[in-house]
């Protein structure tokens, strides 16, 4: 099966002036060799999701003892699918046919997720009744974030199994590059019912994250399915790794808030050690594409 079609095409026949027609059967006619269909260059427009496996953590756990009196802090580690949906995700690629099995491209995609969840697990605790023996007050901390939007671009190469003059093709990928994250915020509330208080007390609004600028890797495997000369379908589909956000400590290191009473005001420096190291994401991909082939 081949991948092109055929242009061009036919017979040519001659004319001979005379007083004497020349029978069809003492004819030799020219055949034009048909010229395969093969540009080089190349467009495609797709779009996929993708799923956070769980091996990387948009913050780390702190545990702070003594930030006020007889009061301590612990702030528990969650992962991206804690916090986020699965990004959907649109790219765009160009790309140019290095020999029958190899393609060089480059593209651009942009992401988001939704964070529709609040992050659980962490709280406050202070022990100040155990003076005359009563229990250990408990305030949960929740946190909402922003959500994620990030856009960038990779450059890469393609190797097919079978050579271009094939209808299917699968292949194996690989392209490197950088992508912009956008920055994020969160909102952090204190449960206070402990004490009478409110359930949901907002003691937080600001930057967790800058803007930033992080190195991607991406490995694939797929195939394409060939329609005609110029036109193709594929999906792929394997994983992605996007390094560490850009921390912000200026709202944590600035802000603090008081639970009431004998609890004191507790800075919330106590937690900047949340966004360090953090942010990295390793996501499963799935792609489906078109691709318009020219020139």
């Amino acid at each position: 099966m081949t991948a092109g079609l055929l242009c061009g095409g036919g017979f040519v026949t001659t004319t001979f002036a005379g007083p004497e027609a020349i029978s069809s059967k003492d004819k030799n006619p020219i055949v034009e060799v048909p010229t395969a269909c093969e540009p080089r260059w190349y467009l495609s427009i797709g779009g996929g999701a993708d799923f956070d496996l769980g091996r990387t953590h948009i913050n780390k756990s702190v545990f702070a003892p003594g930030i006020a009196p007889f009061t301590t802090a612990y702030i528990k580690e969650h992962k991206w699918n804690d916090v986020y949906d699965d990004a959907w995700r649109i790219q765009g690629e160009i790309g140019y046919v290095l020999t029958e099995h190899l393609e060089a491209f480059g593209l651009f995609k942009y992401a988001q997720a939704d964070a529709t969840r609040r992050t659980r697990g962490s709280e406050v605790t202070n022990d100040v009744l155990n003076l005359i023996g009563g229990p250990t007050l408990h305030f949960p901390i929740s946190s909402e974030w922003d959500d994620y939007t990030a856009y960038g671009g990779e450059l890469g190469l393609r190797c097919f199994f079978f050579s271009k003059q094939a209808r299917f093709r699968p292949y194996l990928q690989i392209s490197g590059g950088g992508t912009h994250v956008d920055k994020i915020n969160i909102r952090t509330f204190v449960d206070e019912s402990a004490i009478g208080g409110p359930s949901d007390v907002e003691v937080f609004h600001g930057g967790f994250f800058d803007d930033s600028w992080v190195w991607t890797a991406s490995g694939q495997m797929g195939a394409e399915f060939s329609l005609n000369c110029h036109w193709t379908i594929g999906v792929q589909g394997g994983v992605r790794y996007e390094s560490i956000l850009d921390d912000n400590d200026r709202d944590l290191n600035s802000s603090s808030f008081t639970i009431g009473g004998p609890f004191g005001t507790i800075p919330f420096r106590f937690a900047n050690g949340t966004n360090d190291d953090s942010g990295d994401r390793l996501v499963a991909t799935v792609t489906g594409y078109l691709k318009f082939r020219f020139w």
